[in-house]
């Protein structure tokens, strides 16, 4: 009896330990295979190996809400990125109602030689800090909708946060590259690509063209308990933007509900699991315009310029003015609310001299808005 329970305990050992010493035919616990992580990071290096020559790069997109999302306005973005520590990134929204290069709210953020700008383009307002090496890049930075597609980040002297509800890094080529992103023994096709499929913890899970250089396909973000599908990102086209360096240049961004209701015919598998798809309740389009690399993008780009009349804000908010000029401005905010914003231009008849206390009353405050805007954050 002994014995035979000694052989079976030898058994059993001996299958763990064959097991544990072939992690690329290993079983998870949902029953999916998983590659090795060498296999992985092979993987990764040989798609990413054209990237690497790409020290510095600008792109310009805009983001366009679906037709249902009646509250979103387009947003039109550059950003820019030099190793090991510039950056540069302008938001600027394009309602019906006026052009993104007009826009009063626009923002801009540049970090150079240890210092950040936020600026305020429009009213010639910004603010100043200093950065040392392995801070976080400031402000809402970490949200913009390009870092889901990015195989190269030169910035390798500041750190971009995780995802607060995820935990997961927020640059694609970080998250594939960690150790607790695995590699499926089995690829998927994607729009006619070949794709390797990784997984984050369950959470997040990829799908890339290595054909095309780490091309993201297709991303789903998941939440951490319920494993419902919280983000979708969804190619729709790629292109070359530089001999042998390719990029989707026409995504989608879907966002789903975290509620409980369901889409009946959207019955998806993930990580072994069978789940309910969530309804859409918003969807981005974002369109790549302009991407530009290493030496044609000039320095200048990370280095800001404060027109006449730019105001200065200190930690308390106070301001100061730092260069002389500025009475032109004052004369583009009255184009701006003449054009843009229906203020009149043919004098009020005498009859209606109450409709100049109104219009003034509207100016100030408007102008008082244009003028001081400093809630509003980069995003």
């Amino acid at each position: 009896m002994r014995a035979t329970t000694a052989a079976l305990i030898h058994i059993a050992l001996t299958l763990a330990s064959v097991g544990l010493s072939d992690p690329g035919h290993a079983n998870d616990w949902d029953g999916e295979k998983f590659s090795s992580e060498a296999e992985k990071l092979g993987l990764i290096e040989r798609a990413v190996a054209r990237w690497k020559t790409v020290n510095r790069w600008l792109i310009e997109y805009e983001a366009t809400p679906s037709a249902a999302n009646t509250e979103s306005i387009p947003v039109h973005k550059i950003m820019a990125v030099s190793e090991p520590g510039d950056f540069y990134s302008m938001l600027a929204h394009f309602p019906r109602t006026n052009p993104w290069q007009v826009d009063p709210f626009c923002q801009e953020l540049f970090v150079h030689q240890g210092s950040v700008c936020h600026g305020w383009r429009f009213n010639r307002a910004y603010s100043e800090r200093n950065m040392k090496a392995g801070d976080y890049v400031p402000g809402t930075t970490w949200k913009d909708v390009l870092f889901a597609i990015i195989p190269r980040w030169p910035l390798s002297e500041y750190r971009m946060p995780a995802h607060p509800s995820f935990g997961t890094p927020t640059i694609l080529i970080e998250a594939l590259q960690s150790v607790e992103c695995r590699l499926l023994a089995k690829s998927e096709p994607i729009s006619g690509e070949d794709c390797a499929v990784l997984d984050y913890k369950g959470i997040d899970r990829f799908w890339i063209s290595t054909n095309n250089g780490l091309c993201l396909m297709r991303r789903d973000t998941r939440d951490p308990r319920s494993k419902k599908l919280l983000v979708r990102v969804l190619t729709d086209k790629v292109d070359q933007v530089a001999p042998g360096l390719w990029l989707p240049t026409d995504y989608r961004i879907q966002f789903f509900s975290a509620g409980h209701r369901t889409n009946k015919k959207g019955i998806s598998s993930v990580a072994g699991i069978r789940l309910d798809s969530s309804t859409i309740e918003q969807e981005n389009r974002i369109r790549i315009l302009r991407c530009v690399l290493n030496d044609d993008v000039p320095e200048s780009t990370f280095i800001p310029i404060h027109r006449p009349g730019s105001i200065k804000y200190d930690k308390e908010e106070n301001f100061s003015q730092v260069s002389p000029g500025g009475e032109d401005l004052l004369d583009d905010i009255v184009h701006f609310m003449a054009k843009y914003g229906n203020l009149p231009t043919q004098p009020v008849p005498r009859n209606h001299s109450w409709l100049w206390l109104l219009g003034g009353l509207g100016t100030g405050l408007c102008t008082g808005f244009l003028l001081f805007p400093k809630s509003r954050a980069v995003q």
